[in-house]
């Protein structure tokens, strides 16, 4: 069974101030690949998730999806793989800065940096979570921003091409007098994610506050809110498109229980960790005027100490829920 958040959160690590900051791709902030639990629902393979944005050219609500496709062994990513993903953007940025599709890393290193324990299980729940990703295919319609093209397109691809394990404890001898050296793991970018790398289509990510929030629904919503809430001004959202395409909670939530979920899982570990400025909850949750059962998360979700900008975000920010 995969360890709880609250289990692994005792062994999360205090990186440097050097250290604390890797990169997240603005694209893979934008909307989920992963599901929101430790687990998928038994006999899923396949998830979406989906919105529609205004064109800003035409004033047109395009509508946009993204399919997350898991192979038949591994199946779908999971809350954990999310993490394991947002670490290999930090060992990319950390190894060789983007400049090679290939990263060569230790895996003990690479627990560390997730603060998992150095224990046999969670090197075998890191050699899954590689595998899963490496079958994994994402689709993305309408909305996979192309930064050579400036504008959204459709794209889909697997985000690994390949992944080599190596156990560390099996030496291998070079030329020299006893000289040794330790077999590195390795994995290698698709194609289509790596260009965004190098187009700096990312942002920076506070690695150490990430890995520290209790839950996936806050690490989640932090990479999201990171990337589209403004550093000093406000910014609402709808409700509904908040919970259930940007952070992944059940489509079937009446919206008083949506309410209580994000409150719960969202917006408290946000507030304590003074990323969302405090706001009394029947002010922060407003019922939108044009539908009786519609809720917002409103004006009022701006950073109380806001970080380094991330890179200037050329595409539309006005999006709406998918029509029913």
């Amino acid at each position: 069974m995969t360890p709880s958040a609250n289990q692994e959160n005792v062994h999360k690590p205090a990186l440097s101030a050097q250290d604390r900051y890797g990169h997240d791709e603005l694209n893979f902030a934008e909307i989920p690949l992963a599901v929101l639990a430790d687990r998928a629902p038994p006999g899923v393979k396949t998830i979406h998730y989906q919105d529609d944005y205004e064109d800003p050219r035409t004033g047109k609500w395009i509508p946009r999806k993204v399919t997350i496709t898991g192979s038949d062994e591994h199946g779908l990513p999971t809350a954990k793989d999310d993490e394991v993903l947002v670490g290999l953007l930090y060992l990319s940025r950390r190894t060789n800065n983007f400049g090679d599709a290939t990263v060569h890393f230790n895996r003990r290193d690479f627990l560390h940096i997730l603060g998992w324990p150095d224990e046999g299980r969670y090197y075998r729940r890191l050699a899954e979570s590689l595998y899963r990703w490496l079958g994994v295919t994402v689709r993305y319609e309408n909305c996979w921003w192309d930064a050579d093209k400036n504008r959204y397109g459709s794209e889909g691809f697997h985000l690994l091409d390949n992944v080599s394990i190596y156990d560390e404890r099996t030496r291998s001898h070079t030329e020299g007098a006893g000289q040794v050296v330790l077999p590195l793991s390795s994995f290698r970018w698709n194609a289509i994610p790596f260009k965004s790398f190098r187009r700096e289509y990312m942002k920076d990510l506070d690695l150490e506050q990430f890995l520290r929030l209790p839950g996936a629904a806050a690490k989640r919503a932090y990479r999201f809110l990171d990337k589209s809430l403004p550093a000093a001004a406000p910014l609402d959202y709808d409700l509904r498109l908040f919970a259930c395409e940007k952070v992944g909670m059940s489509r079937k939530y009446k919206p008083s229980r949506l309410i209580t979920e994000v409150q719960a899982t969202v917006v408290d570990p946000l507030e304590k960790a003074c990323f969302l400025a405090p706001l009394d909850p029947k002010q922060r949750f407003v019922k939108e005027a044009r539908a009786a059962t519609a809720s917002s998360l409103p004006a009022l979700l701006s950073r109380r100490c806001p970080c380094r900008p991330a890179k200037a975000h050329r595409y539309p920010t006005r999006h709406r829920p998918p029509t029913p």
